[in-house]
């Protein structure tokens, strides 16, 4: 978390702040800069929405075209997942699927609609399974050489990655801790972490691999345009968006999981939860707790209350320069519209559901 994703000049100081994204354990980038992004967005008005996507009954402006969806979801979680892309992929860059960013941040690479990256291994998986399952595909992307090049440095990625993998969200928090006591970079370290832990060891090679591969200079700044529009073309494709999608799977999972544990209801909270796992991560158990504590199951509060005392409890895990962006996501997804990073968003127009609908 990246994250991200993730005038560019006119805010480059607030450039960190306003780019946090998700790339992380579940594979997502969370501090980009758009100042050094080449997916930099400039501020904007909202997006028009694409023609409704009949199917799921919303407006997208992500292409869905032959996708295929995970097989666990029904029509109801197909539709939240893709509201919860939508609308959490609007904050992480300007390119959808084919989100791209440069090794500004350490991380080698961040691709994809939410920016997963080579530095903490979570961009692997999907190119992995990418070509394995949609090998032709994937090689026709690419010249000879620059498949020969970026399949060896996924074949020396599964030679010694170590790569934990969770099958039941509980709800109760902490599903996806790291070795260094966070959910997220954008999280203050706890008291006595030394910081990163081991778990990112394994990715170091795959950062070497892309600096000295994928860019026209060491720091890994300016991309190669070759391989650039190699690795965006290959994520567009609706092989890879449906990998895109399968990834996303654990998040949706882990937003439906907090939603039966904190007894929420509304298709908002679903959307409030997913980009808590996409910005941050997700939740401590002790936040579980003290939510509990303020919440007994005596309690009448409305939806509206419990959601903003989730926020109020997790943002406090949160370094400060960044719990601006944060509060600001989130209450826009509460209140169903606000003004995230410049641009004034209205979700339930720009993609045609109602907030307070009911998904549980």
């Amino acid at each position: 978390m990246r994250p991200s994703s993730r005038a560019v000049l006119a805010v480059s100081t607030l450039g960190l702040v306003l780019s946090i994204a998700a790339c992380g354990k579940d594979g997502f980038n969370p501090v980009t800069n758009d100042t050094n992004n080449e997916q930099a967005i400039a501020v904007r008005p909202a997006p028009t929405p694409a023609p409704e996507n009949r199917e799921l009954a919303i407006c997208s402006t992500l292409s869905l075209k032959d996708v295929a969806w995970p097989m666990a979801l029904d029509y109801t979680g197909k539709r939240s997942l893709a509201l919860g892309l939508n609308i959490s992929g609007s904050f992480e860059g300007g390119s959808g699927w084919k989100n791209i960013t440069n090794n500004f941040d350490g991380q080698g690479l961040s691709l994809g609609l939410l920016n997963q990256c080579l530095g903490q291994g979570s961009l692997q998986p999907l190119m992995v399974k990418m070509r394995d399952r949609n090998n032709a595909v994937m090689k026709s992307q690419f010249t000879s050489a620059h498949f020969a090049s970026v399949t060896g440095m996924l074949s020396k990625w599964q030679g010694s990655a170590k790569v934990a993998d969770i099958d039941v969200y509980d709800g109760d928090g902490d599903e996806d801790m790291r070795a260094d006591g966070r959910l997220s970079d954008l999280d203050m370290l706890p008291d006595g972490s030394e910081g990163r832990g081991s778990e990112e060891s394994a990715s170091s090679d795959s950062v070497t691999w892309a600096k000295a591969n994928l860019y026209t200079d060491s720091a890994g700044k300016t991309f190669n345009s070759t391989w650039k529009k190699e690795l965006q073309t290959m994520s567009a494709h609706p092989s890879y968006v449906s990998l895109q999608i399968e990834a996303a799977l654990k998040i949706h999972e882990k937003a439906m999981g907090y939603m039966k544990t904190l007894g929420l209801k509304q298709l908002r909270s679903y959307l409030f939860l997913f980009d808590i796992n996409v910005q941050n991560g997700g939740l401590y158990s002790a936040d579980v707790t003290a939510y509990k504590a303020a919440f007994p199951s005596s309690s009448t509060a409305d939806e509206t209350t419990r959601l903003k005392k989730i926020l109020d409890i997790r943002i406090t895990h949160v370094i400060e320069k960044y719990k601006d962006d944060v509060k600001s996501r989130k209450l826009s997804i509460i209140n169903g519209a606000g003004v995230v990073h410049g641009s004034s968003r209205n979700y339930p127009k720009e993609f045609c559901f109602t907030s307070l609908e009911k998904i549980l």
